[in-house]
Formats: structure tokens, sequence, C-alpha cells
């Protein structure tokens, strides 16, 4: 799946230096992606996270990229048993399947587009509440293969790519938990520290802190 970096004016290009701007202008799209869904998930981001500096901004960006992918990786886990059952129907039923064109004229049409007609057939026929295909029917009989049987190889040619998919969502996971982390220890030794120079003032002008504070605003 190829990544297209498009740039444009977005909700964190404004929050940091004209000269830094390339560093969070990127949208790391896969094909298909719409753009104003990954604006709208960086939007939501800099309400929560509110950044007001350079680093904290490029730090909203990696939040953003890496929320955008583990969402794109759970589409694909979504999908991956489909996929599995294509590769199930065809190294369980295609043999059967391509023999039936073998003696007429449909006989020179490519294993690529067999394998996706079986493949849409397969889906139908383990979908709940859809009436069986009498073409996967007649297979199974043909073969002696179940459609249990059919749903345990998708599973089994699955679970590779699950397996990958779970793993990749699990490292994103620890990436935005460590830079969420430490977004908020930033945020609270910044805090503690301006708390003490705010002590400090008062304590030599004599003068109390909510002062300080008041002519500061």
């Amino acid at each position: 799946m190829k990544n297209t970096k498009q740039q444009k004016d977005t909700p964190l290009t404004r929050l940091i230096p004209p000269e830094l701007s390339h560093l969070v202008s990127d949208r790391p799209l896969a094909y298909g992606e719409v753009p104003d869904e990954y604006d709208k998930l960086v939007a939501s981001i800099v309400a929560d996270l509110d950044p007001r500096t350079a680093i904290e901004t490029i730090m909203a960006k990696d939040l953003a990229d890496w929320s955008w992918e583990a969402s794109r990786t759970k589409k694909l886990r979504a999908t991956a048993f489909e996929a599995g059952l294509g590769d199930a129907a065809w190294a369980l039923l295609g043999h059967a399947y391509k023999s039936t064109f073998e003696m007429c004229a449909l006989a020179m049409i490519p294993d690529e587009v067999l394998k996706e007609q079986l493949a849409c057939m397969a889906r139908k026929a383990l979908r709940p509440n859809t009436p069986e295909s009498e073409t996967i029917h007649e297979l199974c009989v043909t073969t002696g293969v179940t459609l249990a049987q059919l749903a345990f190889k998708a599973h089994e040619l699955a679970l590779p790519t699950i397996t990958a998919l779970e793993a990749n969502l699990e490292r994103l996971d620890r990436r935005r938990e460590r830079l969420l982390r430490f977004y908020e220890e930033r945020r609270a030794t910044k805090a503690a520290m301006a708390r003490s120079l705010l002590a400090r003032e008062a304590e030599a002008s004599g003068r109390p802190v909510t002062e300080i504070k008041s002519d500061a605003a």
C-alpha cells in the first residue's frame, strides 16, 4: 500500500514557525484515504493537547500520524479474513471450479479471474442470513469440503497477516502511550517551574502571588 504525502495548510502548520512548517504539513495518506478525515483527527488532537511550542506541535503531529496508522491497521485486520477466504476457496475448491470451464469456450479465462469469482461466492456463502451459493454448494459436494472447513482454512491462511497487524497495533499503542506520558510530564514540569518562579518573585517583592499573576495577565 503506497503512501502519498500531501502537503497543505493544516491545524498544525498554523502553530509553528513558517520555516518549520514542513515538519508537520504532510498527510501520510494511503491510496483512497480522505484528507479531510485526517485533518479532522489532527484538529481533534490539537484541541485536546493544546500545543504551545514547536516541540509540542511536532509531538501532536506524531500522535496524529500514529493514530491514523492504527485506524488503518484496524481496517486491514477487519478485512484479513476475507482475503484469507479467497485464498482458501482457491486452495480447496479452485481445481474443481476451474475444471467446470475446461470443456467449453470459457476455458481460457485467467486463473486470477476465476479465483476472484470463487472468492466472491465463498464470501457470500459464509455471510450470516445469506442464501448459499449454488455453485459453492456443488463444489463442496464434489470435493467433500464443508463450509466449516473452508472457514477454518481461511482463518489459518489469514492468521500470519492478522498476527502482523496485531503486532503493529501494539507497537503504535506503546508509542502513543510513551508520547502522551512524556507530554504530560513536560507540561507538569513547566507548570512546576512557573509556580516556583512566581513564588520567588512574590518573596522578593513582598507581593502576593495572585497580584503578580494579575499583572502578568
